[in-house]
C-alpha cells in the first residue's frame, strides 16, 4: 500500500492509502478540540480488539484527496493520516502527480486568511459510516421490543460452563457471560435497527480485510449480542 506525503491542517504527515479501509483515520493529536464531533463510532481492530472512537472533520491535502472530511480519531495509527475508500478519493495507483506539500501548505494558509469555512467534502454515507453516540443506543435499547425478555432476565443462567446473566450499566444493556476461569466478557446488546450495521462493521472493519461468515461472527460475539437464529449463541 503506498505511503506519501501530506497535511493534516498546516501539519506535515505520512499518508497511507489503503484499499482495505472504508474511511479516513487520522492520528489523534493533530485534532484540535473545536474540530472533534460529538458523534463516536465502533472501531474494529485486525486483533478483534474494539475501541469507541470520536470522530471529527478535519481539512487534508495529500495526492489521494483534499478537503474536509469526517475522520476518526485514533490515539496511535500505524500512519498520521489512513485515507480509505471514500467519496472523492483517488485509486492508489493514481495519485495527484501534480500535488506538491509545499503548495498546499501555502494554499490553505491563503485560504484560512481568506475565509473561515471550508468547502465540505462529501463522504460516501454508508453503514459501515453510520454513527449512533450513547445516548442513542440507550433509545433504541429501551424502545425495541425483542429485548424485552432479556431485560428481565437478571437472574444467572449456566449455559456451556458459563454463567449469562443481562445487565444495565450507566442505561446500557450488557449480555454478561463470566467462565470458571474467572473471565468475564461484556457484550453490548444491540437493538434490531444497528445490527446490519453492527454486521456490515465486523465485515468489512477499518483494518481488518474482507472476512468469512465464521469469523465475522467471532468477532461481533467478542463484543456484541442479538437474539437472532441467525447469530449462533456461543
Amino acid at each position: 500500500m503506498p505511503v506519501v506525503a501530506g497535511l493534516v491542517g498546516d501539519s506535515p504527515v505520512k499518508v497511507l492509502r489503503d484499499t482495505g479501509c472504508s474511511s479516513v483515520i487520522v492520528r489523534e493529536d493533530l485534532v484540535a478540540e473545536d474540530q472533534k464531533l460529538q458523534e463516536w463510532t465502533t472501531l474494529i481492530l485486525a486483533d478483534g480488539t474494539v475501541r469507541i472512537i470520536p470522530l471529527a472533520k478535519v481539512s487534508v491535502s495529500t495526492p489521494y484527496l483534499t478537503g474536509e472530511v469526517k475522520a476518526l480519531c485514533v490515539k496511535t495509527p500505524v500512519y498520521d493520516l489512513i485515507i480509505g475508500n471514500v467519496k472523492g478519493a483517488r485509486d492508489a495507483e493514481d495519485p495527484d502527480p501534480e500535488w506538491r506539500p509545499e503548495t498546499c501548505a501555502v494554499t490553505t494558509r491563503s485560504q484560512a486568511r481568506k475565509s473561515d469555512q471550508t468547502i465540505p467534502l462529501k463522504v460516501a454515507s454508508s453503514p459501515e459510516a453510520a454513527v449512533v453516540d450513547r445516548a442513542k443506543l440507550v433509545e433504541l435499547q429501551k424502545a425495541d421490543p425483542t429485548l424485552t425478555k432479556l431485560k428481565s432476565q437478571t437472574k444467572p443462567v449456566t449455559r456451556k460452563g458459563r454463567e449469562i446473566t443481562f445487565q444495565t450499566h450507566n442505561d446500557i444493556l450488557y449480555r454478561i457471560c463470566s467462565s470458571r476461569g474467572n473471565t468475564t466478557t461484556h457484550q453490548v446488546v444491540v437493538p434490531e435497527p444497528l445490527r446490519l450495521q453492527v454486521m456490515k462493521l465486523a465485515h468489512d472493519s477499518i483494518l481488518g480485510g474482507h472476512l468469512g461468515i465464521n469469523k465475522t461472527l467471532d468477532r461481533i460475539q467478542g463484543v456484541f449480542y442479538w437474539p437472532d437464529p441467525i447469530l449462533p449463541v456461543l
